[in-house]
């Protein structure tokens, strides 16, 4: 009877050992599968882009106040202004102003009167907008000055606006701006890995943190361990008139399609690809036509493409199941070892 129920035990022990083996084996295999991580390809678009300090350049004139007095505002920053339309007007006020108030502009006015880039006309005259605010700077980045611009003196420039709106004004005081604004410039500099991607005549995208607008490459030119970078537009941007250093994103290209990582990508005889596992958990290489990479990632074409022998090749299609990091000769079909 002993061995009898030896025996049985043994069984027993043996069955539940091999369950045990067989759920392993199948986790392993699961897992294995489960190891060789996937991701889901996506249609997205990739930018080469420059991100810089910026400065704008305006055709712009300075309205000094040409006697002191209260202030009467006809317009609003910004206000689009026709030539010969008044801005504002003074109308006499016997206030003796102090000294501390007689001087809040002198560092403004000393910049401003040394380039002789003002008028103590209040009307504008020229077609284009009022802006209230204003720097000092309004000559130094006069659009015919700017290719002699160098980015070690700009960069270090101590900028700082004034807004000039207030009650009342003392004789030769700083008012206002008009603004040309059938184009303006921005300046930049760029480091020299990214001058390439500057042509003179090309369009580039200038980012301002949300809203972005087309400029044209006016001219480049190397400046020390810089480029510098000159951009026209005629677009309207709502602070170009008021701001004058401003941190902007410059695309020079954009481009769309699938977005792989490169240390995705293999090399089989020859053909750069990828390996897609199916829906039968087969894995396969499929062919790719890179049209742009930077460091990290590439930007492929979707769907079908032609080689350079004019020939049809399928290649990855949104949404394919791709092997994050393959090691090569990974293809393997169903029923293969």
């Amino acid at each position: 009877g002993h061995i009898v129920k030896r025996s049985v035990k043994f069984i027993i022990s043996y069955i539940v050992l091999l369950v045990v083996l067989a759920g392993i084996i199948q986790a392993y295999s699961h897992f294995s599968g489960a190891l060789v991580q996937t991701e889901v390809l996506k249609y997205q678009t990739m930018e080469i882009a420059d991100n810089v300090d910026c400065y704008f350049a305006r055709d712009e004139i300075v309205h000094v106040a040409p006697s002191g007095g209260q202030i009467n505002y006809y317009m609003n920053d910004g206000t689009k202004i026709r030539k010969g339309s008044a801005v504002l007007a003074i109308s006499n006020s016997s206030k003796k102003s102090s000294d501390e108030e007689r001087g809040k502009y002198d560092d403004i006015m000393k910049r401003l009167l040394a380039a002789n880039t003002t008028t103590n006309s209040l009307t504008s005259d020229i077609n284009g907008c009022v802006s209230y605010y204003i720097d000092g700077y309004e000559n130094y980045f006069n659009p015919a000055n700017l290719k002699s611009l160098k980015y070690d003196e700009v960069s270090k420039l101590n900028i700082k606006i004034e807004n000039l709106t207030r009650k009342d004004c003392l004789t030769g005081e700083p008012l206002f701006k008009t603004v040309r604004d059938s184009g303006w410039y921005i300046i930049a500099w760029v480091k020299p890995e990214s001058i390439g991607n500057y042509e003179v005549g090309n369009p580039v995208s200038v980012d301002f943190r949300g809203s972005d607008i087309t400029a044209t490459v006016d001219s480049i030119a190397e400046d020390g361990q810089m480029w510098q970078v000159i951009l026209k537009t005629n677009r309207y941007y709502k602070d170009f008139a008021d701001k004058r250093r401003v941190h902007v994103k410059i695309v020079t290209q954009e481009y769309e399609g699938i977005k792989i990582k490169n240390s995705s990508i293999v090399n089989e005889g020859g053909k750069a690809g990828v390996y897609i596992k199916n829906k039968n958990g087969d894995i396969l290489f499929r062919p790719i036509k890179i049209n742009m990479s930077d460091g990290e990632y590439s930007i492929v074409e979707a769907g079908r493409f032609i080689d350079e022998n004019g020939k049809e090749v399928l290649t990855v299609e949104v949404y394919d199941d791709m092997l994050k990091e393959p090691k090569k000769g990974q293809e393997k079909k169903e029923g293969e070892k």
